[in-house]
């Protein structure tokens, strides 16, 4: 982590900054596993329309676009694809199948010391409600699985009631038998897909309350926003987006030009929307947890994050684990060794099969990517903790050299359009 961005955490553990905003993205959630809808290899990507319950123009229109799946236009003629598509995200969010990740606890902190402001999560997964941040400090742009309703008349539905109907009314196009690993032995579901009727209006339009293509936002998402911005934000941190789906993206421009913005994300994004263009402008590359948890190291919160350690699926055990046994290594914190190890301890079990409190397991196998980096960090630090931490200064160094000649590139651009008279 570099000066500017040590300065900028201390200022947050000091107070001097009180006002935080995030703007988060699909990148927070990463590391609990959850479907990615719109990835190479998501569901999107992946969609087989001849699988679905709808009809062959319906299934012609899919193939040409598999997002028609979240379309009102398609909703409105049948709900089977959208809830045959999310049918397994549905049930999983619902039994808590993922678990949050360090990026919430983070928010939780924030939180509970009152230097949250607001959390914008474009996410739909539900993950920042598992720990106590009141609803009123989360807005959801695009909704969330944790609210039923009407899509066609507005009418509430209720919850437990639609999670048992979606598992009974509703094919699982997933399904490829008995699996003792997954543990969904009995989750065939239907032969066919019959219609969750709405109590108000009597028509097929229950659905969990997300924003589909051709809808409007939560009106409480406006609100929000004119409420925060431009005053009552002193930092917005943007993590885990590619700021590509608007409005939500606009908030970067919403802040007070003097306000520092923050982005935690692996790909340097927002020029387009001007971000790198200030002073006040900061960039940490990597995963959203390693950013998190670098923040708060710094800050000197590494107390309450294990504190919230237990709740985080494995993947961030397994990466908080392997941050604090290289800090014990490295003589920074002596007594870790032993958190390590349990921590360490708990990710393996779970990699096993062992489960957790879902039984089954699925939902707390460890990515073998996140342990074995966990683990190759460990022994990194105990062969040669100083010459690790002399080559992180290496590259960060090469990084900020990099990071500063890009930002003077785009100053010297701005300038010249602007003497252009472009701008």
């Amino acid at each position: 982590m570099d000066g500017s961005l040590r300065a900028l955490a201390q200022k947050i553990k000091s107070g001097g900054i009180s006002k935080i905003a995030i703007l988060t993205g699909a990148g927070i959630s990463g590391a609990s596993g959850i479907p990615d809808f719109r990835s190479p290899g998501g569901l999107y990507d992946s969609l087989r329309p001849d699988l679905l319950s709808c009809n062959e123009e319906q299934r012609a229109f899919l193939r040409r676009d598999p997002t028609g799946v979240v379309m009102f236009k398609i909703f409105e003629q049948t709900q089977f694809p959208y809830l045959e598509v999310r049918r397994p995200f549905i049930l999983g969010t619902c039994a808590k199948k993922w678990r949050y990740t360090i990026s919430h606890a983070f928010f939780d902190i924030l939180s509970r010391k009152n230097l949250l402001a607001r959390l914008y999560d474009q996410n739909i997964d539900g993950l920042s409600n598992q720990l106590s941040i009141p609803s009123e400090k989360i807005v959801n742009p695009h909704g969330s699985l944790a609210n039923i309703a009407c899509e066609l008349c507005g009418a509430d539905y209720p919850r437990d009631e639609f999670h048992e109907r979606v598992k009974t009314q509703i094919r699982n196009i997933y399904y490829t038998g008995p699996s003792a690993q997954s543990g969904e032995v009995d989750d065939a579901g239907p032969a066919e897909s019959t219609n969750i009727v709405c109590k108000a209006c009597a028509r097929p339009g229950i659905k969990p309350k997300t924003v589909m293509f051709g809808r409007p936002l939560p009106a409480a998402f406006f609100e929000a926003v004119e409420v925060d911005f431009p005053d009552n934000v002193d930092l917005l941190i943007i993590a885990g987006t590619s700021l590509q789906v608007h409005p939500a993206a606009s908030l970067v421009m919403q802040v007070d030009r003097s306000c520092p913005r923050l982005l935690i994300n692996r790909d340097r994004v927002g020029e387009d929307l001007g971000m790198f263009s200030r002073d006040t402008d900061h960039f940490l590359s990597g995963t959203c947890d390693d950013g998190f948890l670098a923040l708060c190291a710094e800050a000197g919160w590494l107390d309450e994050l294990q504190a919230l350690a237990s709740g985080m699926c494995a993947n961030s055990q397994a990466t908080l684990a392997a941050f604090l046994h290289a800090r014990a290594a490295g003589g920074d914190s002596a007594g870790n060794a032993t958190v390590f190890q349990a921590a360490a301890a708990t990710a393996a079990a779970a990699a096993e099969g062992g489960g957790g409190e879902g039984g089954g397991g699925g939902d707390q196998v460890v990515d073998d990517r996140f342990m074995s980096q966990a683990l190759d960090k460990s022994r990194t630090y105990q062969q040669g903790a100083e010459i690790e931490r002399a080559k992180a200064r290496a590259v960060v160094g090469e990084k900020n050299s990099e990071m500063s000649r890009m930002i003077e590139e785009a100053k010297a651009e701005i300038l010249s359009e602007e003497q252009n008279g472009k701008r």
